[in-house]
């Protein structure tokens, strides 16, 4: 049985580019929209923030403050990475190095994680801290 050509007559390499890049791209609009919804909730002043007598910390919904704003910095600090390694970069083309698409891999796997982590500080977000 014959083995279905890339889409587009692409070769190995320029598929392997372009669904790196496919995946790359799905993730950082994820993460985009994911950081802008927590950076609104946070900055909302119509928030009531509850407080918890035993812990003494800080709730929206059922997320503690505390766990949202780290990962608000651990969101920033990777988009700071990402980009100091893409202004490194003139520009991506076909000759790009594969040492450049390994690096676009490493920032999607970590956009994906804090994508998953933004996500369910969000649902927690969204249910009631009673």
């Amino acid at each position: 049985m014959a083995i279905p050509s890339s889409p587009k007559n692409l070769s190995d390499d320029e598929f392997s580019a372009e669904r790196v890049l496919t995946n790359w791209l799905k993730a950082t609009v994820k993460f985009h929209a994911h950081y802008n919804a927590l950076i609104t909730l946070i900055n909302e002043q119509r928030i009531t923030l509850q407080l918890d007598a035993e812990q003494d910390k800080l709730y929206i919904g059922q997320c503690p403050t505390d766990s949202l704003l780290s990962l608000v910095l651990a969101m920033q600090g990777e988009l700071e990475n990402l980009v100091c390694d893409m202004d490194q970069l003139d520009s991506i083309s076909q000759s790009a190095s594969q040492q450049h698409f390994k690096k676009l891999i490493d920032h999607t796997q970590i956009l994906n994680q804090l994508n998953r982590k933004a996500q369910i500080r969000l649902n927690l977000i969204s249910h009631s801290s009673s």
